[in-house]
């Protein structure tokens, strides 16, 4: 059976759906959050050295900034001969005032063989307050 579609329709119900969806999500307390890492300034082999973490909280339904949000990162996966993680290791922090959070991540000190291992790691950004949201992001050290 054939049916005939009206697309202009379909997509503007679609659109009010997702709409509602972002809404409640809004008014659940719910945000959007983004993020990315870089190698920064991590030597891989040494312990020394920190990577960059630009995180951006937005509201999903209208897509304003969110601020003034505790966050916390998470190392997810080991690498194989990595004797230590990143969980919550953050060693400089800046809130931009536009929903960015600056963050360098860096290795915990006194961890016998505690170095940024060559490879890629998982990391989990969990943001809490007044939104929560999560995301992951990878950390190639190379």
């Amino acid at each position: 059976m054939k049916t005939n579609i009206d697309w202009k329709i379909a997509s503007r119900r679609i659109l009010a759906l997702l709409t509602v969806a972002a809404a409640a999500a809004s008014a659940a307390g719910v945000v959007r959050v983004q993020a990315v890492m870089s190698q920064g300034t991590a030597l891989a082999e040494t312990g020394s050295g920190q990577a960059f973490l630009l995180v951006e909280v937005n509201d999903p339904a209208t897509g304003a900034a969110v601020t003034g949000l505790p966050l916390q990162v998470s190392d997810q996966m080991s690498l194989p001969g990595q004797a230590c993680g990143f969980t919550n290791q953050i060693a400089g922090f800046a809130e931009t005032g536009d929903g960015a959070y600056e963050i360098k991540i860096g290795l915990p000190e006194g961890v016998p063989n505690c170095a940024w291992i060559k490879g890629v790691y998982l990391a989990g950004v969990h943001v809490t307050g007044n939104g929560e949201g999560r995301t992951i992001a990878s950390l190639t050290i190379r």
